[in-house]
This record gives C-alpha cells, sequence and structure tokens, in this order.
C-alpha cells in the first residue's frame, strides 16, 4: 500500500540530471529541493505567489500504472480548491527500468497562486483516487517596516 513518506513546500525544485522529474529512488539522478518553506510570505494579500510542492510516495508497486492528483486551497475549503492538478497518470516501469525501486519522487510548480486571505492552508495528494496524505502551511503578509 502506498505511503506519502515527503511532502514539503519549496521556492523551487530542481532535477540535476536529463530526464522527467520522476525519479525511482536507485537512478543515477539527483532531486533537489530549494528554499524549503515554513511559511508562504507575501508581500499583499490579496496576492500572488510561486512555489513548489515535492512529493515522496514509498510501498507501492511501480511495474503497475498509477494516478496521482495535488490540490492546494484554504484549510477550511476542502471542496473548492485554488489549484487542482486533475488525475496525472504514471506510466508503469519497466522491469529493466527501475520498476522496484523502494520509492518516488514527484515535484509540481504552482505559478502565480492568487491567496484572497491569509491563513492556514492545506496541500493534499490523491494516489489512485484515496487521499495520501496532506501538509498545512500558513500564508502571511510581510509587514512593512515602519521608520
Amino acid at each position: 500500500m502506498a505511503e506519502m513518506f515527503l511532502l514539503v513546500h519549496s521556492m523551487n525544485f530542481q532535477e540535476l540530471a536529463q530526464g522527467g522529474s520522476v525519479l525511482p529512488s536507485n537512478s543515477n539522478k539527483q532531486f533537489s529541493v530549494l528554499g524549503v518553506l515554513g511559511a508562504l510570505t507575501l508581500e499583499f494579500i490579496p496576492g500572488q505567489f510561486s512555489f513548489s510542492v515535492v512529493v515522496g510516495v514509498r510501498g507501492e508497486d511501480f511495474s503497475k500504472g498509477h494516478t496521482v492528483r495535488i490540490t492546494f486551497g484554504e484549510a477550511v475549503d476542502e471542496k473548492d480548491p485554488i489549484v487542482d492538478s486533475g488525475e496525472i497518470s504514471i506510466s508503469p516501469k519497466k522491469e529493466n527500468n527501475n520498476s522496484q525501486a523502494p520509492f518516488m519522487i514527484m515535484g509540481a510548480q504552482l505559478a502565480n497562486v492568487i491567496f484572497k486571505n491569509s491563513g492556514e492552508y492545506r496541500t493534499r495528494v490523491f494516489w489512485d483516487g484515496q487521499l495520501l496524505g496532506n501538509a498545512k502551511i500558513p500564508v502571511v503578509q510581510r509587514h512593512a517596516e515602519t521608520d
């Protein structure tokens, strides 16, 4: 059964080799998370902000196809997320292509997300249609310095 072992909000992520953004653990590729965020700090609210979400999944047979869906929105409003990736298909991995890897890491860049309010927001990850896990993150407005 799939288990989420990583869900972080960051300024960005990058793969340090050629290929896609889904990396089996025993590949020769490296995945770098840049600037892990404990909060999203905006200059103005309402306002826009761009950030990334990095998710790690383990305990699954990656030789079979799967789906993943990532949503992001206010923690109190699960039914109407600000961002909804929709169902994304993950192709089965061939035996000679690291299908037995113990985990998979995926990243999504969320660009120009509109925030109407400060408060607590939540990223939710669905695997094969079932809620796999979630992470809260506060959204705050940076206060202008006064002289």
